[in-house]
């Protein structure tokens, strides 16, 4: 898949963070749609089809984690999902094997990033 077929959803409680990240994918080529909490992010998926999410983990309401577990059991459609956060306290193997795309630590590369983005998507 190409990145101007490719659908992102960046999903930060952190507007400032958000834009950026957003308009930084968007100057890539990229389709991409924002979310500032969890429970936003979910109801975006119900009603649209997201190639790549990517969602920081610790927000108010439904963190990134259990936002990747309920996409997990509603989508039908394949997707990839990368996990961001300053204190990961989760495993990257294990997230890995429950499907998840990567762990990404703050403070991150965006211009990396979304390389690496680019790249997986040929996986889908």
């Amino acid at each position: 898949m190409n990145i101007s077929e490719s659908k992102v959803l960046v999903v930060d409680d952190e507007i400032d963070l958000a834009e950026l990240v957003t308009e930084s994918f968007e100057l890539e080529g990229f389709d991409v749609k924002m979310a500032l909490s969890g429970d936003e992010a979910l109801q975006k998926c119900r009603s649209e089809h997201f190639h790549v999410i990517l969602s920081d983990n610790h927000m108010p309401g439904l963190c990134g984690a259990e936002l990747f577990q309920a996409l997990k059991k509603e989508s039908k459609s394949p997707f990839l999902f990368y996990l961001c956060s300053g204190d990961l306290d989760l495993n990257r193997d294990d997230f890995k094997a429950e499907g998840g795309a990567d762990l990404i630590s703050k403070p991150y590369d965006l211009f990396e990033l979304i390389d690496r983005i680019g790249e997986d998507l040929k996986t889908l």
